[in-house]
């Protein structure tokens, strides 16, 4: 059974034992007062697209520049961590923190590093998804709903500007 903590919410009966998706389908958030005696968690869905202009006009407006570029080459230090990257024009980015948005590429975790990616295919019996956005729902549900079915599962994430289905 999926955890509630990351804000599933249960279409069958257990749905009504779980304090996030009681008040979730009461169009309610859920906010507990310091000294309620357990952690209320959820999480939250974010348009990875807008968060992306979100940061970037963010990092500009305090200075820093944004250039989106390929990654040509990863400079590994003497302890094994990333010291620098090369771009696609040259340019070398040092860094304390890279964060590796580079997807199956993997580019900075698996190539650079080494990481050993870990698959559970053998457990699989389906390794692909259908995704495709509709219009936002009005009023936007505060819980993204996930239904298992005879041949996996579907998922609907209600963003402000669109609902992410698959």
């Amino acid at each position: 059974m999926p955890n509630p903590a990351f804000g599933l919410i249960y279409e069958y009966n257990t749905g009504r034992l779980f304090i996030n998706s009681v008040l979730s389908a009461q169009g309610k958030l859920t906010h507990a007062p310091a000294h309620f005696p357990f952690p209320i968690e959820y999480g939250y869905h974010f348009d990875s697209y807008l968060m992306g202009e979100f940061l970037s006009g963010h990092s500009k407006s305090l200075g820093l520049s944004h250039s989106q570029q390929k990654i040509e080459d990863v400079i590994i230090n003497t302890n094994g961590n990333i010291a620098a990257i090369i771009l696609e024009n040259n340019q070398k980015v040092e860094g304390d923190l890279f964060i590796d948005c580079t997807g199956f590429a993997s580019l900075l975790i698996g190539k650079a590093l080494n990481t050993l990616f870990e698959s559970f295919s053998d457990n699989l019996f389906n390794d692909a998804a259908v995704v495709f956005p509709t219009s936002p729902l009005s009023p936007l549900p505060l819980e993204t709903k996930a239904s298992a079915l005879s041949c996996g599962w579907a998922w609907h994430i209600p963003l402000v500007n669109r609902t992410s289905n698959g």
